[in-house]
């Protein structure tokens, strides 16, 4: 990061990923829909991309590239460090067999049976959809702990 302002700018973009521009002041919410490429944003305060520039002031707007380049390296990092796997399990049960990793280290599992003892779906195809969102939930919910700032 280059500065303080570096600092400030990253963290309006990232309230912004987190929140929206609702409840930015008018200089914040340009900034961050610059830094996160939203021209939906600009459209909705009715400003153009040059507007939203010139309204920022040239200390701001010459940071907005160097900032955005640093979220989205925040980002893919986040990304890239958690995945999920769902493994198809033969005998008891079959179904399914998700695992959670971090940076490709199993961090915890779950079982989804299709068929069994202890059925909880009604076939397979049922059994890989639950494991998928479950998959997911987990994976969303990694990804918002690696980076902070867009935490709630």
């Amino acid at each position: 990061m280059h500065s303080n302002l570096d600092t400030r700018l990253l963290a309006i973009a990232q309230r912004a990923a987190r929140e929206g521009i609702g409840a930015l002041s008018l200089d914040e919410a340009l900034t961050a829909a610059l830094v996160l490429d939203r021209n939906d944003w600009l459209r909705e305060r009715g400003y153009s991309i040059a507007d939203a520039l010139d309204r920022i002031g040239t200390d701001w707007a010459a940071r907005v590239p160097a900032v955005a380049r640093q979220f989205q390296t925040d980002l893919s990092q986040a990304q890239l460090r958690f995945s999920f796997e769902i493994i198809p399990r033969k005998g008891d049960g079959e179904g399914y067999l998700l695992r959670l990793l971090d940076q490709g280290e199993e961090v915890g599992c779950g079982h989804f049976p299709a068929r069994g003892k202890s059925v909880r779906f009604a076939d397979d195809q049922c059994a890989y959809d639950e494991a998928h969102a479950a998959g997911l939930a987990w994976l969303d919910s990694k990804q918002a702990q690696a980076l902070p700032a867009l935490q709630h």
